[in-house]
């Protein structure tokens, strides 16, 4: 493993990947190992979009009833 042949590495950037994660581990156990950017962007998107999926009903509420102004322009804007 390139890992083992240097000790000094002491963080490493990886994916989403178990299988990165399991050759990081064996190869340098002691390193900390700790998301790219892109990877914690994707995870953020997932959550918020399961979060905001669950209040569905009441951001359409709010969206309709808005008193700022702020509505839909057409009738397709609020569909699922």
């Amino acid at each position: 493993m390139v890992l083992t042949q240097h000790p000094a590495v002491e963080v490493l950037s990886r994916d989403r990947s178990t299988a990165d994660k399991s050759g990081m581990t064996q190869g340098a156990p002691e390193a900390l190992q700790v998301a790219d950017r892109f990877d914690l962007v994707q995870n953020l998107t997932e959550t918020l979009e399961k979060v905001l999926s669950s209040y569905d009903a009441q951001l359409k509420a709010i969206v309709h009833s808005s008193a700022s102004g702020f509505s839909c322009n057409t009738d397709s804007c609020c569909e699922s």
